[in-house]
């Protein structure tokens, strides 16, 4: 019974960290407008700048559009936390289905490997269950991110 609720906690920690990360990500991330970024050039700012522009936060020169701006890039391809939450759930999925994948294998090599033995049957059907679960949870997380992306982009219409 002590080795459920350890492994229960190890796997409430990893999906803490994950969710947890996620949030750590977003707040990394820039907002891309010309009003937040360092000015160099142009108008009447008023942040830190040197030089004219009509921008408010840290632009870099000229009329403070986006395309004419150099200073900070937003290495993430995504502009929201939906987008980053998408992202990073691709990439779980990447990762999780082949392990899935693998430990589906290794728990069949273990029922095989037990010849009868109660203790390696019992640990064989331990490893399948939690690999199910696993999926399960996998599976779960990607169909739950489908459901709220399409409420809120319904909502956006």
């Amino acid at each position: 019974m002590k080795t459920y609720i350890k492994k229960f906690f190890i796997l409430i920690i990893a999906l803490g960290f994950v969710s947890f990360s996620a949030a750590s990500f977003a707040v990394a991330q820039t907002g891309g407008g010309a009003d937040e970024m360092i000015s160099t050039g142009g108008g009447s700012n008023e942040g830190f700048s040197t030089g004219g522009g009509s921008n408010e936060g840290f632009s870099s020169g000229g009329s403070g559009t986006p395309s004419e701006t150099s200073g900070l890039q937003n290495p993430i391809k995504v502009n929201s936390i939906g987008g980053l939450v998408e992202e990073l759930l691709n990439i779980v999925l990447i990762i999780g289905v082949p392990i899935v994948a693998f430990f589906i294998i290794y728990s069949g090599f273990l029922f095989v490997t037990a010849l009868g033995n109660p203790e390696g049957l019992e640990k064989a059907k331990n490893t399948f269950i939690y690999t199910l679960i696993g999926g399960a949870l996998l599976l779960g997380a990607w169909v739950l991110a489908q459901g709220i992306a399409s409420t809120i982009d319904s909502l956006k219409s």
